[in-house]
């Protein structure tokens, strides 16, 4: 069993099915590689999307026979980059399984950091129907808020749906959170409403 220095912020001689670090510095900083390699992972595959540009073809007028030969003649001039455009979004579409796994390894670190590490018992008022103050979605009440939901709820919803995407229903607050960040009206994008 390897032993730690006491300043590190693990307990020595641990046991080993026991959460060893004891501080969310320490967790921090046992897991910051970690999860920098996750993130890098995950934005490498948007490379597939970046190039080559997306072409678009544009005309206007009435002459549809007229529009359909610079069509085509746009089409051919265009053809190779087209070409591997389609299969670069084919080539992402295939890896979206592996994106999603990276995602939720990312969401697992800051499940873990929060769920040993917050003594939150507060609940906002707009989900006390669906968490009970000392129970542990509680504990995720916490963080800046994201259209009124907390960000610590939005990392325990993602947790639990890539943890049991399976199953045939999600229960709460998993749903709640869900249902609000898909039909709430977002003040932030309230400008886009008026």
């Amino acid at each position: 069993m390897t032993k730690f220095e006491p300043d590190d912020g693990l307990q020595n001689d641990h046991n080993p099915l026991e959460f060893p670090i004891r501080s969310i510095d320490n967790y921090l900083k046992h897991t910051h590689s970690a999860v920098d390699k996750l993130f890098a992972a995950r934005y490498s595959y948007d490379e597939l999307l970046l190039f080559p540009e997306r072409r678009g073809f544009a005309a206007w007028g009435s002459d549809e026979e007229k529009i359909e030969k610079e069509y085509q003649k746009w089409a051919e001039q265009n053809k190779s980059q087209i070409e591997e455009r389609l299969r670069r979004d084919k080539e992402f579409a295939d890896e979206v399984f592996a994106i999603r796994t990276l995602c939720s390894a990312i969401l697992q670190f800051g499940y873990m950091a929060i769920k040993q590490f917050s003594d939150n018992k507060s609940v906002p008022a707009s989900f006390t129907e669906v968490i009970k103050p000392d129970s542990i979605p509680a504990k995720f009440c916490v963080g800046r808020l994201i259209d009124d939901i907390p960000l610590g709820l939005i990392v325990y919803a993602g947790r639990n749906q890539s943890h049991h995407y399976d199953d045939r229903e999600h229960r709460e607050p998993t749903k709640t959170v869900f249902f609000r960040l898909a039909n709430w009206y977002s003040p932030r994008f309230g400008k886009h409403f008026q």
